[in-house]
């Protein structure tokens, strides 16, 4: 029988694999965040918008710090393919701010996964395929289609 203690340390260990990236920017790395966060710098001002900014960063390396275990980093996904993956999850939907999916994240992606397989296609170790994409999933928002279909719908049933 286990000691009653032994599931919080087990909790406590696997919390301590987990680290949290910085979301400042590193001097000397790439931007991934160019554009992000400044939907509403004409209406809310420069700093706001400069706010949403760095806010759009932390919610980013915040979801970055699920990825793994380790935890992946920006860094990494320049030449991780899983951490590339989560990056381009992350930055599609790690924030409420912000999606941060533009043509400059996609450009980054795509020359990533490009050196990734290149990479990996030399070494005989992997597959060399790094199936990211780069466009981050993105769903296009039928919802005001969907609710509209579906309220003709019902107001055509009842007046049948």
């Amino acid at each position: 029988m286990l000691a009653p203690w032994a599931p919080a340390l087990a909790l406590v260990l696997a919390a301590a694999q987990r680290v949290v990236p910085s979301w400042r920017q590193v001097p000397g790395d790439v931007d991934w965040f160019d554009g992000c966060g400044y939907g509403n710098e004409i209406i809310r001002g420069s700093i706001s918008a400069g706010l949403e900014h760095n806010k759009v960063r932390k919610h980013v390396a915040m979801c970055l710090s699920h990825c793994g275990p380790p935890s992946c980093t920006l860094k990494a996904a320049e030449t991780d393919c899983d951490c590339l993956k989560c990056t381009m999850f992350c930055l599609s939907r790690g924030s409420y701010v912000d999606s941060c999916l533009n043509n400059h994240t996609y450009d980054l992606c795509s020359s990533f996964a490009a050196s990734i397989e290149q990479a990996n296609s030399s070494s005989s170790a992997s597959s060399g395929s790094c199936e990211v994409n780069c466009n981050g999933a993105v769903r296009p928002r039928l919802l005001p289609a969907a609710l509209a279909l579906s309220l003709s719908l019902c107001l055509s049933a009842r007046f049948l």
